[in-house]
């Protein structure tokens, strides 16, 4: 069966399988890799993508009620252990990458093969639409090869890490929602990873700022300054967090192996969650440029009302 042909569900089994193998093999493993790791400790892989090692460790997953934008999505806050170390992509996966992808397996994105197109924003109105032709090739705005790929559905990022995965031997496959925030926090337990002030975020993530007046309307919140960069910015041009990622804040929303739901952290195991095991679409993480500092924070949690759009993009987990 050609990549062109890989079905929706498809898709979903096959990465459900290996967040699943990834899963076990964590529970099998336990702590034994704790304190192993040296946080931010860099490796390459096959497409010259930075993987970051993060150790295994606990930490406080949510918000709790003293946060005024807290979501009710992200209560109660509850500690959370990680029990085996993975490693993480410093940046979104690229444009570049991505193509490098297609061009080995003549993949065609679900937004491609969609003929009313991929979802773009509404200049006019800010909001949402369809636009014929839109698709990670042309989102709406330029982009250049270390641009983060947009327009990339949940199915596509899984059939990127198993392609990888393949090209490599290794297990590729997108982070749990506890991985991604465990990752993002970085040690930190501050309403961003900067600080509990949304001014930290300058110079550290790409969000909806003055930039964008007079280029997208409708935006409910924009920060203060200006950055000259009103669309995705190209990866790693903002300040690392303290594990040496980029772009955890901001830039794109990133797609998480987890199905969503509003009260998951209700019931969710205090070892190694992975969400709920079904559901009507997936969990994105960080925010985006035309996200406000609100919607940026650490514990937020995003559900994505399209299945691709151009403020959506991935990063990807390698296990070891």
């Amino acid at each position: 069966m050609s990549w062109m042909e890989v079905t929706r569900r498809e898709s979903r089994r096959a990465l459900g399988l290996l967040v699943g193998v990834g899963i076990a093999s964590a529970l099998v493993a336990g702590c034994s890799q704790e304190g192993k790791v040296k946080p931010g400790a860099v490796t390459k892989n096959s497409l010259g993508m930075a993987m970051v090692k993060v150790p295994a460790g606990k930490f406080q997953m949510g918000s709790d009620a003293s946060d005024a934008m807290a979501q009710a999505d992200e209560r109660p806050a509850h500690p959370v252990q990680i029990t085996r170390a993975f490693e993480i992509s410093a940046n979104e996966v690229t444009v570049d990458q991505f193509r490098a992808f297609v061009k080995a397996t003549q993949y065609v994105t679900e937004a491609e093969r969609d003929p009313a197109g991929g979802w773009a924003y509404d200049p006019a109105s800010g909001k949402p639409r369809q636009v014929k032709r839109c698709s990670w090739r042309n989102p709406g705005f330029e982009q250049g090869a270390d641009s983060p790929v947009v327009e990339v559905s949940w199915e596509d990022a899984g059939a990127f890490c198993a392609w990888l995965g393949k090209q490599e031997g290794r297990t590729y496959r997108l982070p749990t929602e506890a991985e991604w925030e465990y990752a993002c926090r970085a040690g930190t337990t501050t309403r961003f990873w900067t600080g509990d002030d949304a001014q930290t975020l300058q110079g550290a993530a790409n969000v909806a700022d003055r930039s964008q007046r007079g280029v997208v309307a409708g935006l409910s919140s924009m920060a203060p300054w200006n950055d000259s960069h009103p669309f995705a910015r190209p990866v790693g041009a903002e300040k690392a967090n303290p594990f040496g990622l980029y772009d955890m804040s901001g830039n794109v929303r990133e797609w998480c192996a987890d199905w969503y739901g509003a009260d998951a952290y209700a019931s969710s195991p205090a070892k190694d969650p992975h969400g709920p095991t079904d559901g009507s679409t997936h969990v994105t993480r960080g925010g985006a440029w035309v996200d406000g500092p609100e919607r940026v924070r650490s514990a937020q949690r995003g559900m994505e009302t399209v299945p691709f759009g151009s403020a959506i993009g991935f990063r990807i987990v390698r296990e070891i």
